[in-house]
């Protein structure tokens, strides 16, 4: 089983990616299915806009199957709100430790954040347009990641860069998740080949750790 999660931000600048997004997520998970034996495929969707936005500055729509509800959940979203340029992509993450993941031992999660603006904290950016720049505890995206961390030991997290304005974030990111990619710049038309690339290098990955494993295990049971 491959858990896929996208977060997304939805504020108004988004709104291309998030029209490609529900044109494309379909065809993506098809054609990855097509190109391995032997799994299944489970997407969820988290959308986050600010903190200012109350009740809309998150949606999701749990792990399903049918990737269809998530297209068609995703098209009847708007992108919109957003007030400073900072977002709160840390709530994101934190409703993403809620989601009801695959127990399997040998399960994939493959998580994807497509973002064009850095959460709040003066320490994961050098923008000026952020209300909260001074007032966000120390570590605090770190810690919900290590937490996020956790959750699989099959665990990929692909960031998506749309501009410069994220590097800083996403960089104390990989520090906590060394396995984590970012992306060179993309538009939205490259959405489809980043996200087909990155889950197939996760099966790649977690047959090769899971070989590691193996041997680890042997070597051991060996020199007992």
């Amino acid at each position: 089983m491959i858990d896929v999660v996208i977060v997304m931000d939805l504020t108004g600048s988004m709104r291309p990616w998030k029209e490609t997004m529900q044109q494309t997520i379909a065809k993506i998970i098809d054609q990855f299915l097509n190109s391995v034996n032997g799994y299944q495929v489970r997407v969820a969707f988290i959308g986050y806009r600010d903190i200012w936005d109350n009740e809309e500055k998150l949606v999701y729509w749990s792990f399903t199957k049918k990737i269809d509800e998530i297209q068609d959940y995703i098209s009847k979203l708007e992108a919109k709100g957003g007030d400073d340029e900072a977002e709160d992509i840390v709530s994101a993450f934190e409703l993403a430790l809620k989601l009801d993941f695959s127990h399997n031992p040998d399960s994939i999660l493959c998580t994807f954040l497509i973002a064009d603006a850095p959460c709040h904290g003066g320490d994961y950016h050098n923008i000026e347009s952020d209300n909260l720049i001074d007032k966000m505890p120390k570590n605090y995206f770190e810690d919900v990641l290590e937490k996020y961390k956790q959750i699989k030991k099959n665990n990929f997290l692909c960031c998506v860069k749309i501009n410069n304005r994220t590097d800083i974030m996403f960089q104390k990111m990989k520090a906590v998740m060394p396995l984590m990619i970012i992306t060179s710049e993309k538009k939205p038309e490259d959405l489809i080949e980043v996200v087909g690339f990155t889950l197939r290098m996760s099966v790649t990955e977690s047959k090769k750790l899971k070989s590691q494993i193996n041997n680890k295990n042997l070597i051991f049971q060996s020199r007992i």
